[in-house]
C-alpha cells in the first residue's frame, strides 16, 4: 500500500488544471456519444454532443483529496444523442483524461441531470447545457 502526503495530494490534484491551462485557449470538457475508445485515443464513431469551456485559470481550490474547478460557462448542445462518456482536454485539444458519464445517483464521474422524468442521459441539440458543480475526488 501506498499513503502520501497531503501535499503530495494537493499537488496531483492541481496537475490536473495544469494540464487543462496548458495552452493559451481554455481547457474544456467534452460530452460524446457511443462507442467508448480506449483512454486517450482518438474519439472514432463517437459523435461530441457538447463542449464546455473553463475559466482560465480552471483551478478554484484543493481542500484535502477533492479538486475544485471553476465552472465552465454554459453551452449549447450541438448533437442530439445520448451521453456516455467525457474528456478533458487542454485548450489545444490535448487529452488530460477520460470520464465516464452517468446519472445523479450513480458514481460516474460526470453525473448529468437532462430533467426527465425519468432522467435520462440523452441530450438534445440547442438545448443548453450547464455544469453546477466541477469536483474530481482522489480516492
Amino acid at each position: 500500500m501506498i499513503s502520501f502526503s497531503q501535499a503530495v495530494i494537493s499537488d496531483r490534484l492541481q496537475a490536473l488544471t495544469r494540464a487543462i491551462d496548458a495552452s493559451d485557449s481554455p481547457g474544456k470538457l467534452l460530452i460524446y456519444s457511443e462507442p467508448v475508445p480506449l483512454p486517450g485515443q482518438p474519439a472514432g464513431a463517437a459523435m461530441q454532443l457538447c463542449a464546455l469551456s473553463f475559466p482560465k485559470p480552471s483551478l478554484s481550490g484543493v481542500a484535502g483529496k477533492v479538486l475544485t474547478l471553476l465552472n465552465p460557462a454554459p453551452s449549447l448542445v450541438i448533437a442530439t444523442g445520448t451521453a456516455a462518456w467525457a474528456r478533458l482536454v487542454s485548450g489545444n485539444g490535448d487529452y488530460v483524461a477520460d470520464l465516464d458519464v452517468g446519472l445523479p445517483l450513480s458514481a460516474a464521474a460526470v453525473r448529468l441531470n437532462n430533467g426527465a422524468d425519468p432522467l435520462s442521459l440523452n441530450l438534445y441539440a440547442g438545448g443548453e447545457i450547464t455544469v453546477t458543480l466541477a469536483t474530481l475526488q482522489e480516492v
